[in-house]
């Protein structure tokens, strides 16, 4: 573990130690694209553009304050519910990635759930299983030996994740199509 500021910053500076080995766990997510699968110059665009677009959107601006507000509420609402019923908290991940989600969700695609209703937010349902199988796969060494998932790809988890990772993919591809349709470049949000 690296706790020295100077020595992780030179670290980290250093082009020798930015690669990144191949893996098709991450790579089924982004096929050599975006910040998780890339590296070098290609790696630099994609982190560049994407603190931009960020701060575009208002993520590093008090503006998002309101949204992150608006998930705090809730999720005090929900601790208030299960202490008023004298019941235990029980899905506290659910719970803390609902609020985190959706407050990226609403950064992102313009639009907030109502995260605790009955009906949990497919978002957060399909994150929620992407994260599952990711630590599944982990805790089984899928990650350390990615020829597994050929071998035994129901056991490992392989599979499961794969279905996650295009549920997720025809999520965010519906929300595009979704924006373009309803697209007004007088009315930009």
């Amino acid at each position: 573990m690296i706790s020295d500021h100077n020595f992780l910053k030179a670290l980290l500076s250093d082009n020798a130690s930015a690669g990144r080995p191949r893996n098709p766990i991450f790579n089924a997510l982004g096929e050599d694209r975006g910040l998780l699968n890339t590296e070098g110059p290609m790696w630099e665009e994609q982190r560049r553009f994407t603190v931009r677009k960020l701060r575009d959107m208002g993520l590093f601006k008090s503006s998002i304050e309101n949204i992150t507000l608006e998930e705090v509420k809730t999720t005090l609402k929900h601790f208030e519910l299960y202490a008023n019923k004298g019941d235990p908290i029980s899905d506290k991940q659910m719970m803390f990635n609902g609020a985190v989600i959706n407050t990226l969700w609403a950064i992102v695609a313009g639009e907030r759930h109502d995260w605790d209703g009955p009906v949990p937010l497919h978002v957060l349902t399909v994150v929620d299983d992407l994260i599952k199988n990711m630590n599944r796969m982990a805790v089984i060494g899928l990650y350390f030996v990615p020829g597994l998932r050929h071998i035994a790809p129901g056991f490992t988890g392989w599979k499961a994740y794969v279905n996650c990772v295009v549920d997720l993919k025809k999520l965010i591809d519906d929300t595009v199509a979704k924006h373009t349709d309803n697209h007004d470049p007088n009315n930009l949000q």
